[in-house]
C-alpha cells in the first residue's frame, strides 16, 4: 500500500493569517489601553507643533485607503465573502475582522489628535 500525501494549500494559508491575527490582536489591546488610560495625558502633553496637523491628516487619509483596502481585498482575488468563510480557513476572516476594528480604532485615535 502507497503512503497517503495530504497536501493542502489553505493550510499554509491557516497559519499565516493566524500569526496575522495575534500580531493585530497584540496591536489593538495596545491601542485600546493608549485610549483608555493614555487619555488624560493626550491632553496634557499634545501641543501645536508647526506640520503636526498636515502631517495628522495625511496619516489620516492614509488609514482610511488601508480600511477601504482591506475591506476589498477578496474581490481583488475575485473571491466572495461568502467563498472565504466556506472554502477557506476561518483565521482569514478573523484577521479581517480585527485589522478592520484596528484600523477603525486608528482613524478615532487619528481624530483625536487632529482637534
Amino acid at each position: 500500500m502507497s503512503k497517503f500525501s495530504y497536501n493542502d494549500t489553505y493550510l499554509l494559508l491557516d497559519m499565516i493569517f493566524s500569526v496575522l491575527s495575534t500580531i493585530v490582536l497584540v496591536s489593538l489591546c495596545f491601542k485600546l489601553k493608549n485610549c483608555v488610560l493614555g487619555r488624560k495625558k493626550l491632553a496634557k502633553v499634545e501641543k501645536v507643533k508647526t506640520g503636526t496637523m498636515e502631517r495628522s491628516i495625511i496619516l489620516l487619509f492614509l488609514k482610511i485607503i488601508l480600511l477601504i483596502i482591506i475591506i476589498i481585498w477578496p474581490y481583488f482575488m475575485n473571491y466572495s465573502y461568502y467563498v472565504i468563510k466556506v472554502w477557506m480557513s476561518n483565521a482569514i476572516l478573523v484577521w479581517e475582522g480585527l485589522t478592520v476594528i484596528d484600523c477603525i480604532l486608528s482613524i478615532i485615535i487619528e481624530l483625536r489628535t487632529i482637534k
